[in-house]
């Protein structure tokens, strides 16, 4: 049986979200996510470095770290796994950020 840590929502806005961390993200961000964790993104909360985000690079949704780049003088963003071994993916003047992750919860497997 999985249980998860409880936790107060205060100022979440109606359009959050939550999802379960798969297979694919576990794997990219661990340790600080395992599979079946919760995490809950709000497509209104500021984007600042080092948040966590949600977004939209190509056709492929990605959950990742992000930091502020310019490359090429074009202002864009780096998103970080933070499994080694992973990929970081530079966002392209067409790639969005769709949410940022505002809270989480560790899946406990007893």
């Amino acid at each position: 049986a999985k249980h998860y840590a409880k936790w107060t929502l205060t100022a979440m806005q109606r359009k959050a979200f939550a999802f379960a961390v798969n297979d694919r993200l576990a794997r990219s961000m661990s340790p600080k996510f395992r599979l079946d964790d919760i995490v809950i993104v709000d497509p209104d909360a500021d984007v600042e470095p080092g948040k966590y985000v949600l977004a939209k690079v190509g056709s492929e949704i990605v959950f990742r770290c992000y930091s502020p780049a310019t490359y090429n003088n074009h202002v864009g963003a780096i998103l970080s796994a933070t499994s080694v071994g992973w990929p970081s993916v530079i966002m392209g003047a067409d790639d969005i950020v769709l949410a940022v992750m505002t809270e989480s919860s560790t899946a406990h497997h007893y």
